[in-house]
């Protein structure tokens, strides 16, 4: 067990979820915990500080209840780090080690387990097996995990069975997206390469190779992709090579962005492109690769984000350090949050 004194000086936040309704943030951590906080409390701690756009404006959560936890859950009893959330129909979905479970929530509060699903796993893999990502179908209540096994599974969430098996990576998923009007997933890999799916078939409809493009590669930072997203025409993805917009009926490069560090967390919000990682801020950029907004960020590096613009417009930025910043109109961070005391 961890000694709870030294829990602020070694916690990472590794995985964030919003509730449904959008009252609730849920933060899964290296311990092995889910930490809830109230939305809504967040948002009027900012709305009573004045000069919200001071950048480095910090609130201390000590001064109010307000910015505390409402809980701190141990799913994993530090057997498990909590590596990817989600969330459908008032119920939390956590990714640890080769299981994904569902735990029963009643408001914030996390009553007890559901459901579990153990994802198969050899003896070589057994140990590494994370549920490094989840993407959710809602409307067809599947859910996909990208897992250190190099495989991307759906499941049902109906009767719990694996549907299917994505398989061609050749190194572990960081992370996976798609867009459930057209029955696309995406998934960037440890290999260097982002794999395009059918969710009817098992094999890729197209691999990107962005490390072998001269204006992406880097070698200095490696061939893996930390992050991909895509909407219905467009898709982002980075890691050690650049940040880079691909046009999706063509799988041709548009545009390469500046960022300079290593990436590891990418989105689409409203019309700007965002990238962050191991870098003193997270940007947004337009499509003809302008820089558009810069959000300074308390970790060395970010490793989750989570935003939602009703009923409380929020931005959650976490990473490798005990605080996560909040933003309430994605341009400026109003607090820094500490996770534990």
């Amino acid at each position: 067990m961890v000694n709870p004194k030294l829990k602020p000086y070694y916690s990472v936040a590794l995985s964030q979820v919003l509730s449904d309704d959008g009252k609730y943030l849920f933060i899964g951590t290296n311990f092995g915990e889910i930490l809830v906080f109230s939305v809504e409390s967040l948002t009027i701690d900012i709305s009573t500080t004045e000069n919200p756009s001071d950048e480095n404006l910090t609130i201390d959560p000590k001064i109010g209840s307000n910015t505390e936890p409402l809980e701190v859950f141990s799913a994993t009893g530090d057997k498990s780090q909590i590596y990817s959330l989600s969330y459908f129909k008032d119920v939390l979905i956590v990714g640890t080690n080769a299981e994904i479970t569902g735990y029963a929530l009643k408001g914030h509060k996390i009553v007890k387990k559901s459901w579990e699903i153990r994802i198969p796993s050899t003896p070589e893999n057994a140990e590494v097996n994370e549920i490094n990502c989840l993407w959710l179908d809602k409307e067809a209540a599947v859910l996909y995990a990208g897992c250190g096994d190099n495989n991307v599974y759906s499941v049902s969430l109906e009767d719990g069975k694996i549907l299917r098996t994505f398989g061609g990576h050749t190194n572990y998923i960081h992370s996976i997206d798609g867009n459930c009007k057209v029955g696309q997933i995406v998934s960037a890999s440890e290999d260097g390469s982002i794999r395009l799916w059918d969710v009817r078939q098992k094999k890729s409809s197209a691999k990107l190779d962005p490390y072998k493009k001269d204006q992406i590669c880097r070698p200095d930072f490696g061939k893996w992709q930390g992050s991909v997203s895509i909407n219905n025409d467009w898709l982002i993805c980075g890691g050690g090579p650049r940040f880079s917009l691909w046009h999706l009926r063509s799988n041709e490069v548009t545009e390469v962005f500046d960022f300079p560090e290593k990436i590891h967390i990418s989105g689409f919000i409203d019309d700007l492109l965002m990238v962050g990682g191991d870098y003193k801020t997270v940007q947004q950029y337009d499509l003809s690769g302008k820089l558009v907004t810069e959000l300074p960020v308390s970790s060395p590096s970010i490793y989750s984000v989570v935003w939602q613009s009703t009923p409380h417009k929020l931005l959650s930025l976490g990473g490798s350090n005990n605080v996560l910043d909040i933003c309430t109109n994605f341009n400026y961070r109003d607090i820094c949050l500490k996770l534990y005391q």
